[in-house]
């Protein structure tokens, strides 16, 4: 089995933070993809046949809580600290399907949670909501592609009375695709997209809206380890009106950061 490691600095939601909010699109603000984590690459699946393990690590702080306008909200001594990491195994088949080849895959998050709100402490190491995915993939010289299925079960550590939690307590169902891009041996240009929707939430009967997101990378290739890249990505909460789709105002995931990257 090939291992390969990716350490991302960024900022996505990995937990779900809840707070008295007014009405959004998906329940606490969170989501199941995990905007950032995917930095370098993002269209290339293994080529060879065989079962590949990478592991993730995301570090997220947050001192702020924010209105759905942007506007910071009075919370007093709010602090979130998340150290995520997910488990990924990877099985490229022999199988053939429209000229692309069939990837199976897994993903097991678990991550440290540190809470503080006011006078409310807490403190966790939980279990994530593990996915679990099959994609067709193709590979040229020059350009690389994938797209499939993944779903979320809610495996991870919930609970509606704490304020934040990793796990969402619902399925999401997702189509997911990646593109890279590489016009010479040191540029690459990478795009990654994700639709889903998810079932109602049980514990809390909050039916989230539906998801977009969009995900892009510049990277240059300084020397053989490191890449120096410009990436970002949305997340768009959407809902179903009778007549049309929407973007929910204010309620969107947005990231944009500039760093090297391993590999």
């Amino acid at each position: 089995m090939k291992k390969t490691k990716a350490i991302v600095f960024g900022v996505s939601s990995f937990c779900t933070v809840f707070m008295a909010q007014a009405a959004n699109a998906s329940e606490g603000g969170g989501n199941a993809y995990p905007l950032g984590a995917e930095t370098v690459n993002p269209g290339i699946l293994p080529p060879k046949p065989g079962l590949y393990w990478q592991h993730y690590t995301q570090l997220n702080h947050s001192g702020q809580v924010n209105g759905p306008d942007g506007e910071p909200r009075p919370v007093p001594n709010f602090d979130l600290r998340v150290i995520g990491n997910a488990e990924r195994l990877i099985y490229v088949t022999n199988m053939k399907l429209a000229g692309g080849q069939v990837v199976l895959q897994t993903i097991v998050p678990h991550g440290d949670i540190r809470f503080r709100a006011g006078a409310v402490r807490r403190h966790a190491y939980q279990l994530g909501d593990i996915s679990g995915g099959a994609f067709l993939s193709w590979h040229s010289p020059k350009l690389h592609g994938w797209i499939g299925p993944n779903i979320y079960f809610p495996t991870g550590g919930y609970n509606r009375n704490e304020p934040a939690n990793i796990g969402r307590n619902v399925i999401t169902y997702s189509l997911q695709g990646g593109v890279t891009y590489l016009p010479t041996p040191k540029i690459e240009l990478g795009l990654k997209g994700y639709a889903a929707f998810t079932s109602k939430n049980e514990a809390t009967q909050y039916q989230s809206g539906e998801e977009i997101a969009i995900e892009y990378l510049v990277a240059y290739r300084a020397k053989n380890k490191i890449r120096l890249g410009i990436q970002g990505g949305s997340v768009a909460k959407i809902v179903k009106l009778e007549h049309a789709w929407r973007r929910l105002n204010g309620w969107s995931d947005d990231g944009f950061q500039v760093a090297p990257f391993p590999g």
